[in-house]
């Protein structure tokens, strides 16, 4: 509970224990140091090539003054290795307590290790109906340095090709919210009907918790269409 309460560097320091037989008692004595009060301070970034320190400030889950809990910042932990921005990511304060007495306000230190920004796929698929198609796919992670993330994808098949975008920039505006963009190109041709189409589209994006995503979008498309 101390650890969670201001108090980061609580420790136990022992327990004495006393039998009485005769009485068929046991008394425990447990002593604990609490260690001083601690209020958040600056926050530190190590290690970052390409992520700005900015924008890993942002996914702070504490305001600056507020009493140091460590749960806070195993959460913190969390989020920042859920962006796959990193292969690993610690978060703490510093390790010895400050020698002066009463409260004060200490910096958080994150060391961070990036991951690879960019991921490229290919797949060949054959298929008994539609015959052989040619897949592939590009991801880029932090297009410009704050997480934007830029997925293309491609199918280029006998019958139908396509083409896809999507780009989400995270932390818009505020915390756990994004910002998207998605494209889309198509052409299909099949015994039915032609279609060539295009589609364009934004929206907004907040989570909930942590099960639950709310938006908002609007696209527009064009289609022809030929029976």
């Amino acid at each position: 509970a101390l650890l969670n309460q201001g108090r980061p560097w609580a420790k136990l320091e022992g327990r004495r224990a006393v039998a009485d037989m005769e009485a068929a008692t046991i008394e425990v004595e447990t002593r604990v140091a609490p260690g001083p009060y601690a209020e958040y301070g600056s926050i530190q970034v190590e290690g970052l090539e390409h992520v700005e320190p900015g924008h890993v400030q942002k996914y702070r889950v504490w305001k600056k003054g507020e009493a140091v809990d460590r749960r806070q910042l195993r959460e913190y932990q969390s989020e920042l290795m859920a962006t796959e921005l990193f292969d690993s990511v610690v978060v703490d304060v510093p390790r010895e307590a400050p020698a002066a007495s009463g409260s004060a306000a200490v910096p958080v230190t994150i060391q961070a290790a990036e991951a690879k920004r960019r991921t490229v796929t290919a797949g060949l698929r054959y298929d008994t109906d539609d015959g052989v198609s040619v897949r592939g796919g590009f991801k880029h992670r932090n297009l410009w340095g704050e997480g934007e993330r830029l997925t293309l994808d491609a199918n280029l098949g006998l019958v139908d090709q396509s083409v896809t975008a999507e780009l989400r920039k995270p932390q818009f505006l505020r915390r756990r919210q994004d910002l998207t963009f998605n494209a889309e190109a198509k052409h299909e041709e099949n015994d039915a009907y032609d279609e060539t189409s295009a589609l364009l589209g934004v929206g907004l994006e907040h989570e909930i918790g942590r099960y639950w995503t709310v938006g908002a979008s609007g696209v527009v498309e064009y289609s022809l269409l030929t029976q």
